[in-house]
């Protein structure tokens, strides 16, 4: 399954085309069809009149030919903890040599939520996530990688990524842009657990469990606090130390009850103070927690938009040189 990938993206990449592909670590209940349109932002990108509009992300077929893939990501020791791997690729874009792209799409559905709170687990995630990836981009030529990280995600897989990146030197050098949608969340126990509450409305996080949780909240905090605490010091550390490089854009919701908008505020000065140079933060004020793209489409799809333009153009003065 994974070598059926590799040849659909090795195929979407043909000599003098720059690929962007976007990591998408999706958000607790999300369903491909939510991905997929969040896919479908980047790849409906409107360039010069001579660049077709694509449109072949994963479930819009657009005027290049479709191409899907997928392959598994599957825990060590037989795990069934599995994630899927899905590639489409955004047809053939018509332009100069230079100046065209394909979007290949790497969907990545949220972990096991113990992740979250379990750093040995997020690490095996990681890893799995980042064999794959850098199998992909060793097949391809220009490549551009924009990671969008949704809601936990940060915690459950991408503070993991960053750590381990330095292994993979190569996939380190083609990494563009971050996107953190209603995100990083603050996993503090009692934002852990109204994160679990707002899930069970998409997901089979039994109610019950919930409720005890709650209940179990002065416990935790009482026990577990030294580690909790241990675990936010080393998480928000490595997203502001090990940053990846160019453009960081922040979408955020004074509405959003999970990821607080001050958090998210505090932590793009941390960017800054650390010495990224291009940190944007696009500031909502109603859109619910991961609601930004069906509350406010154009502001969203507009920030997409001059993010990916950026990357693309960025990729563009590098071939030339």
């Amino acid at each position: 399954m994974a070598s059926a990938s590799a040849s659909a993206a090795s195929h979407a990449s043909p000599q003098g085309k720059s690929v962007v592909v976007v990591v998408l670590l999706g958000w607790m209940g999300a369903s491909s069809l939510q991905m997929s349109r969040v896919n479908d932002v980047y790849s409906h990108q409107e360039r010069s009149g001579r660049e077709r509009r694509s449109r072949a992300s994963l479930g819009v077929l657009g005027e290049g030919e479709q191409r899907r893939s997928r392959a598994s990501l599957l825990g060590e020791n037989g795990s069934s903890s599995r994630a899927s791997l899905e590639s489409g690729d955004g047809g053939d874009a018509i332009g100069d040599d230079d100046d065209v792209s394909n979007f290949i799409f790497i969907n990545v559905p949220t972990p096991s939520i113990l992740a979250m709170w379990i750093p040995l687990l997020a690490a095996r995630y990681a890893t799995h996530t980042l064999r794959r990836l850098d199998a992909q981009v060793k097949k391809l030529k220009c490549v551009n990688v924009i990671v969008h990280v949704c809601s936990g995600a940060s915690k459950s897989i991408f503070y993991q990524m960053l750590e381990q990146l330095h292994s993979y030197p190569q996939l380190k050098m083609c990494m563009r842009a971050t996107v953190y949608e209603s995100g990083p969340v603050d996993f503090k126990s009692s934002r852990g657990v109204q994160f679990m509450k707002d899930a069970t409305r998409t997901t089979k996080v039994p109610k019950l469990a919930v409720s005890a949780a709650f209940a179990a909240l002065p416990i935790l905090d009482t026990v577990l606090l030294p580690e909790f605490e241990r675990q936010r010091r080393r998480f928000w550390r490595i997203l502001v130390e090990k940053r990846l490089p160019g453009p960081t854009l922040l979408i955020a919701s004074k509405a959003d009850n999970i990821s607080l908008i001050e958090d998210v505020e505090r932590f793009a000065k941390r960017l800054s103070d650390a010495g990224a140079r291009d940190v944007r933060l696009l500031r909502l004020e109603s859109a619910r927690h991961m609601a930004a793209l069906k509350t406010n489409p154009q502001e969203y799809v507009n920030a997409i938009q001059s993010l990916v333009d950026d990357v693309r153009q960025q990729s563009h003065v590098r071939s030339k040189l």
